[in-house]
């Protein structure tokens, strides 16, 4: 089931224009332009990431995501966060590994249907998981993608412990 957001705000009638009124049928509640994570373009229309942009923030989202958090899919995520946090040995970096990539297929999974070829990974040509030099608990997720169109992406995705 998918869920619909948004974030009203309370008209700020003061800072309404002298005689302003609202239309039959408005309430005293809006979406505020620029107050929110929704963006409006000139002609209020609500601006939406696609193509490898959009491809590379599901990414991120994926890499920050744990298994369960995510409310539309409970298999979202690479869930990641438990292996940080204690010194990372080959066996958690070889755990990593395998769960980005199976979160990735899922990933590419329930996208197979969308239209746009831009933001469907066709091969995973590199996947690095490094620790940081300077502290042993934090490791660093290094992925080069060629997507469904041919563009070669390269996302660098620094995890902490939380």
């Amino acid at each position: 089931m998918a869920y619909d957001l948004a974030i009203m705000m309370p008209i700020d009638r003061a800072a309404l224009p002298e005689g302003f009124q609202l239309a039959v049928g408005e309430t005293d509640y809006v979406i505020q332009p620029f107050e929110n994570d929704f963006q409006f373009d000139r002609l209020k229309r609500m601006m939406t990431v696609s193509g490898t942009r959009k491809l590379v923030q599901s990414i991120l989202r994926i890499m920050l995501t744990e298994n369960g958090e995510y409310i539309e899919d409970q298999y979202w995520g690479a869930g990641i966060g438990g292996l940080i946090g204690s010194k990372l040995d080959s066996d958690k970096y070889a755990k990593a590994t395998e769960r980005i990539t199976e979160a990735l297929k899922h990933y590419n999974a329930i996208n197979s249907d969308n239209p746009n070829s831009d933001e469907i990974i066709s091969t995973i040509d590199e996947l690095r998981v490094v620790q940081d030099l300077d502290d042993p608990r934090t490791m660093r997720v290094v992925l080069g993608i060629t997507t469904e169109s041919g563009k070669s992406i390269r996302v660098s995705v620094p995890q902490t412990e939380k």
